[in-house]
């Protein structure tokens, strides 16, 4: 968890757009006709700031440019210049995801804290008055993590159209299908990428479950909450 900070590629500021307005990598070829035998320019048009399908795509799901992210990402530290708060890890060898039931509110505690994420130990401290704006959700070995606004992990939906900050696939803004079903104990579900890709890169969920662990629990990988 963190108030603000600086984000890994440039501020992250308190409205994100859905794209990137100022990119201008688009390739523009102008448009030849030949007259008379004589090649004449006929025109150049440049659209800015209008939304073509091309770029739209670059609003769901990870942009395809950014898949070489998740390499440079190996700490919280790394991640909006750091300044991280540890809440609550679920070990590797508890064979399910986090035993609480409050829906990510922070208003259960259990275990014994370490502040050391690493330290591969279950536990879970207050947080519910926290005055944070964003959460961070990460397996322990940073495969796979997720930055939301903390109002996003309370919109209810089966499956929402979670927006997300940054994540270990994109540092840019994108959206993905997450349960957040009101009253599930179970809930939220988070992921980097959507609740049923192949893979969802699921970062964050409840209740003891043992469904969704492609990665938890392998290698010694755990799951964290700052």
């Amino acid at each position: 968890m963190a108030s603000y900070g600086t984000t890994y590629r440039g501020d992250l500021e308190e409205d994100v757009g859905l794209l990137n307005a100022s990119r201008n990598d688009i390739p523009t070829k102008p448009t030849w006709a030949r007259r008379g035998g004589t090649a004449a320019f006929i025109s150049m048009a440049l659209v800015i700031g209008v939304l073509s399908i091309a770029t739209i795509q670059s609003t769901y799901g990870p942009d395809a440019s950014e898949e070489n992210f998740a390499s440079q990402v190996t700490s919280p530290d790394d991640i909006s210049g750091g300044n991280w708060s540890l809440v609550r890890c679920v070990s590797s060898s508890q064979g399910s995801w986090h035993p609480a039931t409050d829906n990510l509110r922070g208003n259960e505690t259990y275990g014994v804290y370490n502040d050391d994420y690493r330290s591969n130990e279950t536990f879970s401290v207050l947080f519910n008055e926290s005055d944070t704006k964003h959460y961070l959700m990460a397996l322990t070995d940073f495969s796979s993590w997720v930055v939301a606004e903390k109002g996003t992990l309370f919109e209810y939906g089966a499956p929402t159209h979670s927006k997300i900050i940054m994540s270990s696939a994109s540092a840019e803004p994108y959206y993905a299908e997450w349960y957040i079903r009101e009253g599930n104990p179970e809930d939220p579900w988070v992921s980097v990428y959507d609740h049923f890709a192949l893979d969802p890169g699921m970062v964050y969920g409840e209740n003891s479950k043992t469904g969704h662990m492609e990665h938890l629990g392998v290698g010694g990988i755990g799951a964290c909450v700052w």
